[in-house]
């Protein structure tokens, strides 16, 4: 292919092993590289699908459970308004019953009270008796059985003492004899039969009192008198006289007692009715209590429905928010991971293209880097390797950085394929770029880019651009070295081959005679305003040669807005603001998007109870939604822009057109050297001095006639006479750009460029050669027919068939001193193009090859392309200034003066 490349463009390139051992190192970094970044890429987005798809089935959950629950709570809240009304109800039956309770507890309190009051008018007449009993008691406690005896023993008592013991007797219910009272008194018991004695009985035994009162009334019947006597029969008589004190005051509260027995019963009476109302009273308060309880149990519960509805809608509102946010990312996110899982299937083979890419393709134009780029792709695929590779691979989609690119869009380098291309080269090589850069287009790029390391700009030919180059190594600043040759200073081979090594653990490189300490910031770039330089392999072993060499899509946009902001200046101002802004914002949704992935990823448990996370979320789908209603906005009228420029872009083509021949002209003869600064100056000055009009077809048509006859005008100025022709001819094939390659290259070589087809072959045994044309003609209208079909041109369909059919009209036009300007022969001038037919005339006369380039001129772009112009110095000086000169080149032999 370098080969090939050598012979259609007349550029040298060279295959070397260092290329090849550049290949392995950069396929083992690059496949290390990317498998991590698209197995990250790929984790993030298949999580960020997995909680996605977790929130869609929490979803579809929560809106049946809020479903189920629905009737649920319905349920119970009838059930709590039931068991409400009841508690109404029986709280209501049991406060009428309290009250109820209360008015009878009133009524047994008044008559407790009435009672307590009788009973304490009966205790008060008691407690009157009372002393006399507890002094008697009192006495009969100090007796003893000496005294009992001593009473006893009188076998003729004293007269006062039988009196005592005869009431003991009558008291006691015995008979009122001495013998009787003497067994009384031998009893074991008989003071305790005093001691319990029953003393409420007298008073409900008058007969008793009565006769009691025989002895009672007696003057001497007193304990002082009885003591005189006996001690025994004291007591004795206390104990009479105590009962009979008690007996009447008893007898006397016996209406008190009865009325109290009365009221007595009326409280018991009172008090049972009393306990039985508070028995149905707890009855209903405790039934009001458990209806309480179970009123507040299915409170509770509806409560908790309610929570449990409150805190699912709560998750279903951030998961629908969730949703609406990122609802519509998850096919995108699918998509993405569904790409990067083939991506790593095809990773091995899609990094070896790419390093292969870096490490070769950096010197070949574009079309040789897509010939040499889908050869690889089929050998790749092909049985004999069997390597997995992407079939629509490209650079910049393996290799490239979407936001980086934008960037160095914004930074000044172009937006057509290749110059992306070569960015990815420049920043992926491993070796410092040297860049081949006729038009200076890599050279504004790098100073852009290099502004953030404080780029410095030197040549070879400045006196002190190693000391430069010196401070750049040891700062880590970008250095870019201008405008080399084709032999670069010896001094810079070690950095060219980056001999760094390590000396007390410092970095260093040895530039000259000093080891300078070496920064890993540090950045080289080289460029050649040489448009086709020839670098010795020696050279390209050492740096990555990278072809900058404008490309006609390229061209074309960067004229079209040199005319968009001439004519437009506002809408070319808009679009370099909306440029950047897009660009802006794209790395702004990348970032929004990169940070929700990372959340997601990050998150763990439920991801709708992570409110920082639905908060982020949220804010970030109102940035998002925000950039995207601006970037919108911005690419609605980007489009409008765009169509604006459309008007003015076949401006923009015809100028490419007219650049890449002058460029071209370089292979005819090296002294045709004309910069892209020059031709775009020459550009923006037809701009301005081209008739206007307000109509923009008819001022783009007066634009397209002024600049190409401008520049034809300008350019043979330089060209020897023999050339001017050409350069017009060259022009015309371009302008018309209906020209196929392969009669292109027919034209230009012969019938060489149909040498060994098969197609050729068959033609010519199929169509003999007539006997006016000789052998060598017919060949080449066989190529000229032969490349026309293989290139899909049907003008030139059956030419060779009417021309052995029609021997005569064709012998009389081969015949012709004027075939150059003899229509051709049955009507095939209105069948073939006019490119087509300047072919013919040139396979059947050769020699008039020069007047049908004429014809061919004036037919398609006019007569006064095929005049010389006359020199006119004043235009000359008009188009000089003081930055570019006149020179004049003078042939040998002839006279300025």
């Amino acid at each position: 292919m370098a080969e090939n490349f050598f012979s259609t463009l007349r550029r040298r390139t060279y295959i070397t092993p260092t290329s090849y051992l550049e290949l392995i190192k950069l396929f083992l970094s690059l496949l290390e590289e990317l498998q991590g970044v698209l197995t990250a890429r790929l984790k993030r987005y298949t999580v960020g699908v997995d909680k996605l798809n977790q929130t869609n089935a929490i979803v579809d959950k929560l809106k049946q459970d809020l479903t189920e629950m629905q009737p649920v709570l319905k349920k119970a809240s009838e059930d709590t308004a039931i068991l409400m009304e009841q508690v109404t109800r029986d709280e209501a039956d049991a406060q009428e019953k309290k009250l109820a309770c209360a008015e009878d507890e009133k009524a047994a309190s008044a008559a407790a009270a009435e009672a307590n009051a009788i009973k304490t008018d009966c205790q008060a007449d008691l407690d009157e008796a009372m002393p006399a009993y507890h002094s008697a008691m009192k006495s009969l406690e100090s007796l003893d059985k000496k005294d009992i005896q001593e009473a006893k023993s009188f076998t003729k008592p004293p007269a006062l003492v039988e009196v005592v013991l005869k009431a003991v007797c009558l008291l006691l219910g015995k008979k009122e004899t001495w013998d009787d009272a003497k067994k009384v008194m031998g009893d074991m018991g008989f003071l305790q039969s005093l001691k319990s004695y029953d003393k409420d009985s007298l008073a409900s035994n008058p007969k008793l009192t009565a006769k009691l009162q025989t002895y009672i009334s007696r003057e001497d019947f007193n304990a002082e008198s009885v003591s005189r006597v006996s001690k025994a029969a004291t007591s004795l008589c206390m104990w009479v006289i105590a009962m009979d004190v008690y007996g009447r005051v008893a007898r006397g509260i016996e209406p008190k007692k009865a009325k109290l027995a009365e009221a007595e019963k009326m409280l018991a009476d009172a008090e049972h009715q009393l306990a039985s109302k508070k028995a149905v009273l707890k009855e209903v308060e405790d039934r009001v209590e458990g209806l309480r309880a179970k009123l507040s149990q299915a409170r509770q519960k509806a409560q908790q429905l309610e929570k449990d509805m409150e805190i699912a809608t709560i998750k279903l509102g951030s998961a629908e928010k969730l949703l609406a946010g990122l609802g519509n990312e998850a096919v995108r996110w699918k998509a993405a991971s569904e790409q990067l899982e083939q991506n790593l299937k095809d990773i091995v083979g899609n990094v070896v293209l790419g390093g292969g890419f870096v490490a070769y393709l950096g010197p070949f134009t574009a079309d040789f880097r897509e010939k040499l780029t889908e050869k690889w792709i089929q050998e790749c695929l092909g049985e004999e390797v069997q390597l997995a590779v992407d079939s629509r691979w490209s650079c910049d989609a393996v290799l490239g950085d979407p936001a980086q690119i934008r960037e160095w869009n914004i930074q000044g380098l172009p937006d057509d394929k290749l110059s992306v291309e070569n960015g990815i080269i420049v920043s992926r090589g491993r070796r410092w770029p040297l860049m081949i850069d006729p038009q200076g287009q890599a050279n504004k790029w790098i100073r852009n880019l290099g502004k953030e390391k404080d780029i410095q700009v030197i040549k070879l030919t400045d006196a002190t651009y190693l000391r430069t180059l010196e401070n750049g190594i040891r700062n880590g600043n970008a250095v870019l070295l201008e405008n080399v040759e084709e032999v670069l200073d010896p001094a810079l081979e070690p950095v060219l081959s980056k001999q760094v090594f390590k000396k007390g653990g410092q970095s260093l490189i040895r530039l000259g005679t000093e080891d300078v300490p070496y920064s890993n910031d540090f950045a080289f770039y080289i460029t050649t305003k040489m448009p086709n330089p020839h670098y010795l392999p020696e050279i390209c072993i050492k740096v990555t040669i990278i072809n900058f060499t404008v490309t006609p899509s390229g061209l074309e946009s960067q004229l079209v807005s040199e005319v968009v902001a001439h004519e437009r200046p506002d809408l070319e101002q808009k679009r370099g603001e909306l440029v950047v802004q897009i660009a802006a914002d794209k790395n702004e949704l990348n970032r929004i998007e990169q940070l929700i992935l990372k959340l997601l990823a990050e998150n763990e448990g439920d991801i709708l109870a992570d409110d920082t996370l639905i908060q982020t979320l949220d804010q970030s789908k109102e940035t998002t939604d925000a950039v995207n209603e601006r970037m919108g906005n911005a690419e609605r009228t980007m489009v409008e822009i765009e169509k604006a420029r459309v008007s003015y872009a076949p401006v923009g083509a015809r100028g490419s057109i007219l650049y890449f021949v002058i460029a071209d002209m370089s292979t005819i003869d090296p002294m045709y050297q004309y910069s892209l600064e020059f031709f775009v100056n020459l550009f923006k000055g037809r701009l301005a001095k081209s008739e206007k009009s307000d109509d923009v077809q008819q001022r783009v048509s007066f634009i397209i006639e002024d600049l190409t006859l401008s520049t034809y005008t300008n350019i043979c100025r330089g060209l020897f006479e023999d050339h001017k022709l050409l350069y017009s001819a060259l022009n015309t094939i371009q302008v018309l750009r209906s020209v196929p390659s392969q009669t292109w290259q027919f034209f230009q070589i012969g019938v060489e460029a149909a040498s060994g087809l098969a197609d050729l072959e068959a033609v010519l045994s199929s169509y003999s050669c007539p006997e006016w044309c000789d052998a060598t003609a017919w060949g080449k209208i066989a190529a000229l027919v032969t490349l026309a079909g293989l290139a899909g041109a049907e003008d030139v369909d059956g030419l060779l068939q009417d021309m052995t059919e029609n021997l005569d009209d064709w012998e009389k036009f081969g015949n012709s001193a004027h075939m150059y300007e003899t229509p051709l022969p049955r009507g095939w001038d209105a069948k073939v193009t006019s490119f087509h037919r300047l072919c013919i005339v040139k396979s059947l006369r050769e020699n008039l090859l020069v007047p049908a380039m004429r014809v061919f001129v004036a037919e398609n772009l006019g007569q006064e392309f095929v005049v010389s112009p006359a020199l006119d110095l004043r235009s000359c000086f008009d188009d000089s200034d003081c930055a570019t000169p006149i020179i004049f080149v003078l042939s040998p032999g002839a006279d300025p003066t």
